[in-house]
């Protein structure tokens, strides 16, 4: 890994960190029931609001099989629903560890196309109330294709 990119990524990673403190610790316990309700409700999310009440039911169980759940959704959400983010804006605002939850499912087992995608939207398809948001979608992007670089 070249010197430039090891900035970049040391930059998305307090990026990160600046935009949702808590949102690493956030992962707890979850028991095998609510896990499967999790599984269950992550398969029924098509919309942005969807996605916020999902993540305040079950943000304690995003780990292995749900979180890979959750990155596909909010890959799908990014990509496809950009122009409807403004409908969870106050949410996003008001409550930094959703957005931590977001950024944290932009990761390198997305294709470069869709990573590409979701970068160009959050610099030039920003809603002015989410510079910040989209400061750190931007951020996580550039991880995430730096990770999944395999000239590194």
């Amino acid at each position: 890994m070249t010197f430039i990119h090891r900035r970049l990524l040391g930059l998305a990673v307090l990026a990160s960190f600046a935009l949702a403190p808590n949102a690493f610790a956030e992962v707890g316990y979850c028991p095998p029931d609510r896990a499967r309700k999790a599984e269950y409700e992550y398969t029924r999310i098509t919309t942005w609001a969807d996605l916020h009440q999902s993540y305040r039911l079950y943000h304690g169980c995003d780990n292995g099989g749900v979180a890979e759940g959750y990155d596909d959704v909010v890959k799908h959400l990014l990509v496809r629903q950009w122009s409807q983010l403004p409908t969870v804006a106050a949410d996003i605002q008001r409550d930094g560890a959703f957005s931590g939850f977001i950024t944290r499912h932009i990761n390198e087992e997305w294709d470069r196309v869709d990573l590409m995608k979701v970068k160009s939207f959050a610099q030039h398809r920003c809603p002015s109330q989410l510079d910040r948001f989209c400061r750190g979608v931007t951020g996580a992007v550039e991880a995430a294709i730096i990770a999944n670089d395999p000239s590194r």
